[in-house]
């Protein structure tokens, strides 16, 4: 008797072990995976390629299963699902997060499903809750998804999980979030990462250091330019100082103007009216004898123009005067000579040079022909040929008569001399 009680009390004893070292206590599992698609209304909050993470304690005892009508190759286990919670982070910076809420958790599984080719299919769901940001949106379940497309996932009807995890090939999941009006929103992505705490390897615990060093190089950058920022932002405030300061003695001195412009504006108001109208008055004559010195300018202007044609027209024509004598000297030097030699004959010649009274002044009569001095300079280019000159046969009796008085020679009529020369002289 003692024998079979100590062997049954030894059977139970096993069987608590048993239970327990095959995961039927509570045990922490962790999962992790990649935001791939975001809906338009939550684009703004959560973003493709940030990173959700979280975990549950799942403790397989407390799960039930519930009674289904149909094919036996699927099902649904509730319960023993607690503590869950998840987080979003970009560069391990918490951007959202969740926690578990009252509400129905557990799987779905399909094992062996032929209309997918004999895959085993893995459903969990759990009712997370988490407001997004400063939003109206709030999360409601969170849905992972594990698949095999071999069927080697699920090997025991009921399910049973392992507490060494599970032998999944890919999965993905689905964060929904719902507002005030009832719609909802959908956040997908893939899952890389779903097993117990306890099965989680050195490579992943190298991998977590090297997340902390790189991490710890980022922080050692960002207090760099954290100080570097620090100092832009010191002299960005002495030179923003520096604009105040101007600016206020800018308003000072406006200030200022504003008072002597009243002083001027109070003395304008108490001036005489008189001296007003005469500093307008004078003011109107100086813009109008600036408008005539304009005027007069301009005329002085156009003068100086004129007089400098002028000055060009005589210099030209004192140059052609100088080429038509020096052209005449070419032509005709023999008749220019000849004239003069008539004239050096006939200068010293003596006679009475007849004078007339006319309006009570006294002129003398020239000869008909002029001096060679009163030539014309310009002269024909054609000449006839020159006569001969024959000398002026001077009677004695001329030349022996005395000068008369005066007022004989008025009495008498003026004799008229001539003389032959070349015909273009006469």
């Amino acid at each position: 008797m003692y024998r079979l009680t100590q062997s049954i009390l030894t059977l139970l004893t096993l069987c608590v072990w048993g239970g327990t070292v095959f995961g039927q206590g509570s045990e922490r599992w962790v999962f992790e995976g990649l935001i791939t698609e975001t809906d338009t209304a939550l684009t703004q909050e959560l973003q493709s390629g940030w990173i959700l993470s979280g975990s549950f304690l799942l403790n397989t005892i407390q799960m039930q299963e519930q009674i289904s009508e149909g094919d036996e190759r699927s099902g649904r286990f509730v319960g023993g699902i607690s503590e869950g919670e998840l987080t979003v982070d970009q560069y391990y910076n918490v951007l959202f997060e969740a926690t578990q809420e009252s509400g129905l958790a557990g799987f779905d599984f399909q094992n062996n499903n032929l209309e997918e080719d004999g895959r085993d299919l893995l459903g969990w769901f759990f009712p997370l809750k988490g407001k997004l940001a400063d939003t109206e949106w709030i999360s409601a379940w969170l849905q992972i998804w594990l698949m095999d497309p071999d069927g080697n996932m699920i090997n025991h009807l009921p399910v049973k999980i392992s507490p060494y995890g599970m032998d999944w090939k890919s999965g993905w999941f689905r964060l929904t979030f719902k507002n005030e009006s009832g719609e909802s929103a959908h956040v997908d992505g893939r899952i890389e990462n779903f097993s117990p705490e306890s099965s989680v390897n050195e490579e992943e615990n190298t991998q977590w250091y090297s997340v902390a060093t790189d991490l710890s190089r980022q922080l050692f950058e960002r207090d760099l330019t954290i100080n570097l920022l620090e100092k832009e932002l010191s002299d960005v405030q002495e030179r923003m100082d520096g604009l105040r300061r101007m600016v206020d003695l800018l308003v000072e001195e406006r200030s200022n103007l504003e008072e002597e412009n009243e002083i001027l504006r109070e003395q304008a108001e108490n001036a005489d009216p008189a001296v007003i109208d005469k500093l307008a008055s004078l003011t109107t004559d100086k813009f109008l004898l600036e408008n005539q010195l304009e005027d007069l300018s301009g005329e002085n202007e156009s003068l100086q123009g004129k007089l400098n044609q002028s000055e060009r027209d005589r210099v030209e024509l004192l140059r052609k005067l100088q080429e038509l004598e020096s052209k005449l000297q070419k032509e005709e030097p023999e008749e220019i000579e000849q004239v003069r030699t008539d004239k050096v004959e006939l200068i010293p010649m003596e006679f009475p040079i007849p004078i007339l009274q006319q309006e009570d002044e006294q002129k003398v009569l020239l000869p008909e022909d002029e001096p060679v001095d009163s030539l014309p300079k310009t002269v024909e280019p054609q000449v006839n040929e020159p006569e001969v000159i024959e000398p002026v046969e001077l009677k004695p009796e001329i030349q022996q008569t005395p000068v008369k008085s005066e007022q004989s020679k008025s009495n008498n009529k003026p004799r008229s001399l001539s003389r032959k020369g070349p015909r273009k002289f006469r």
